[in-house]
């Protein structure tokens, strides 16, 4: 019986290319009443999506995570407000402090700063943070539909 040479392996790298800008955003508000107010500020219809299951592997259970969402056709951007926190677990692991995301896909360059503005002008908003997606362990949580 001859001895096998084991297999090579090779291991396939999928980078998914993040056109997103993620604010972190700290707030007492409930998810409905800061959705309410981003739609003043932004002039934007959010509509209440399906909550975002993520399997917790270390509790060994499923988190729902609010999900408010729109679409500007004109401008080729969708907009996203996502809770961060579910019983004790984390969306995005990395922002402990961040009740909410808000988190943009499409080009918007150069309007980082009137944004920051716009959500930090929100009653009730502690705090606001433009996030670097790209160094975010956990950033392939950021790609659903």
């Amino acid at each position: 019986m001859k001895a096998r040479k084991p297999k090579h392996k090779e291991i396939l790298k999928f980078e998914f290319d993040f056109d997103i800008k993620l604010f972190a955003i700290s707030t007492t508000l409930r998810d409905y009443h800061l959705s309410y107010q981003i739609q003043k500020a932004f002039f934007l219809k959010l509509k209440r999506e399906e909550d975002l299951e993520v399997n917790i592997h270390k509790k060994n259970l499923i988190a729902n995570f609010s999900r408010f969402s729109c679409k500007d056709e004109i401008m080729q951007w969708e907009y996203h407000l996502l809770s961060n926190k579910y019983n004790g677990s984390l969306f995005i692991p990395e922002l402990k402090i961040a009740d909410y995301l808000f988190l943009i896909r499409g080009e918007c360059c150069g309007e980082e700063v009137d944004i920051l503005k716009q959500l930090k002008g929100i009653t009730d908003v502690q705090a606001v943070k433009l996030v670097d997606v790209t160094v975010l362990k956990s950033r392939d949580n950021l790609i659903f539909d």
